[in-house]
């Protein structure tokens, strides 16, 4: 891994290994999916660095402070998850009219329309690639190029996914882990720890004090 840098707020592109350490510090931690409106919007304003390849980009003093003291008014206040989201996007200037840029493959849209509708599935490149009438390596390029992970690194997202909406609903880990495709409960926290950096169990055991909520705008 590289050196360390020090920064107050800082982007990770998508497929990036890092590392953050908040030194018990609050943190907040925003994931923009690749195929939102919010996440076109952002890497068409991203600099050279990160559309070469980068792995991560800085951002204003100016965010932090303006996110903290949001987020603390409306917290305060009681304010339900969306909105917080929708305030996280206004600082971060993604929550503006759409941008020129669009996300025009209609055969990327229709294999992550396949994979996010059904989570638990076990999916091959093969099939996809057939759904679409595209070659293997062709379609990979293809969803590499659009969306900025491989095709196998977004399922697991997708089944990620699930697993925080089924928990949030009230369904245990084990029950969440088969209905999202994982083998069983250690194969989720395997990939749990290896995609946040935490086990599952943080967030959604019954000694846990998160309340998490997954918010779709």
């Amino acid at each position: 891994m590289s050196s360390w840098s020090t920064v107050r707020a800082v982007g990770i592109p998508p497929d990036c290994l890092h590392q953050i350490d908040a030194a018990e510090q609050p943190l907040l931690v925003m994931y923009v999916e690749p195929e939102s409106r919010e996440y076109l919007a952002l890497s068409a304003s991203l600099d050279r660095s990160v559309a070469q390849g980068g792995c991560r980009f800085e951002l204003p003093d100016s965010v932090p402070q303006a996110l903290g003291a949001a987020l603390g008014n409306l917290l305060e206040d009681g304010a339900r998850p969306e909105r917080l989201w929708s305030e996280c996007l206004e600082q971060l200037g993604l929550n503006a009219p759409p941008v020129s840029v669009g996300f025009e493959d209609r055969r990327v849209r229709t294999v992550i329309d396949l994979i996010r509708a059904e989570p638990g599935r076990s999916f091959g490149v093969d099939m996809l690639a057939r759904q679409v009438h595209l070659s293997s390596s062709r379609l990979s390029h293809l969803f590499k190029y659009h969306t900025g992970v491989p095709i196998r690194r977004y399922v697991v997202w997708a089944r990620l996914r699930t697993v925080m909406a089924e928990t949030a609903a009230g369904t245990s880990l084990t029950r969440a882990a088969h209905v999202a495709g994982f083998s069983d409960a250690a194969h989720l926290s395997r990939t749990f720890r290896q995609t946040f950096g935490f086990a599952p169990s943080v967030l959604f055991s019954a000694a846990a004090s998160a309340n998490v909520t997954l918010v779709d705008v």
